[in-house]
């Protein structure tokens, strides 16, 4: 029955590292709702309407979702090789990891965001023509391009907060998750359609990405100069 018994450090720990998921998670929803809400209000004041801008919204984030597959398998699988050679103080193969699947989130970031750039308009179409609605693709093709244009970037991103958690220095990793979320693109959502109206709310997600890659690239760049150069050997 002892096995039973929680240990409260372990479970704290436990809880810490899966910070950054759980935020993220949670933030998402936050994210739809207010997303929803600001394309309907504003949707309504324009030649499109509400359901035109929501519609094509719900698009352009499952074709994202495609990108962010991709990117979360990659740092998944790299993960758990940087937290074990971390705890076995191997920094040398830490940063090789580091090197590697950055490299490979700048290559599918920057080969996606071709897609999404040059294809718009076929992507948009799998999804229908809009039927009696003959400014729904026009729409979704500006709406796609603009919202999702620091792409390229987001690879980075999404890679650095995943990383932190693996080293044990989960709260970065869930500062970053927090802050691109609840601190950037709520706030945008909300403020850009004050002064720009509908077109506003597609410039609010580009401009998340790219603070938050700054803000990531600086975290991961302080890191490195920090973590030894050479592996340690373990006590």
């Amino acid at each position: 029955m002892k096995d039973f018994i929680p240990h409260f450090a372990e479970v704290f720990e436990i809880c810490r590292l899966g910070l950054n998921s759980f935020i993220f998670q949670s933030s998402n929803l936050l994210v739809q709702i207010t997303l929803n809400n600001v394309l309907r209000t504003y949707g309504e004041q324009s030649i499109y309407g509400a359901d035109t801008p929501i519609a094509v919204a719900g698009i352009v984030t499952k074709i994202n979702v495609i990108f962010i597959a991709l990117i979360i398998g990659l740092i998944n699988g790299a993960q758990p090789i940087c937290s074990y050679n971390y705890g076995a103080k191997k920094y040398g193969r830490v940063r090789h990891t580091v090197k590697l699947f950055m490299t490979a989130a700048v290559i599918i970031s920057t080969t996606l965001w071709l897609v999404f750039e040059i294809f718009t308009e076929p992507l948009i179409s799998l999804f229908g023509d809009g039927g009696d609605d003959p400014m729904y693709v026009e729409y979704g093709v500006r709406f796609m391009r603009a919202f999702l244009f620091c792409v390229f970037l987001n690879g980075m991103q999404i890679c650095c907060a995943t990383f932190f958690p693996a080293i044990g220095k989960a709260t970065k990793g869930a500062l970053l998750s927090f802050s691109k979320q609840i601190v950037f693109l709520i706030p945008l959502l909300l403020i850009l359609p004050h002064f720009f109206g509908l077109e506003g709310i597609k410039f609010a997600q580009p401009i998340t990405d790219l603070l938050t890659f700054l803000m990531a690239i600086t975290f991961l760049w302080f890191e490195m100069r920090k973590m030894p150069k050479e592996d340690m050997p373990l006590d």
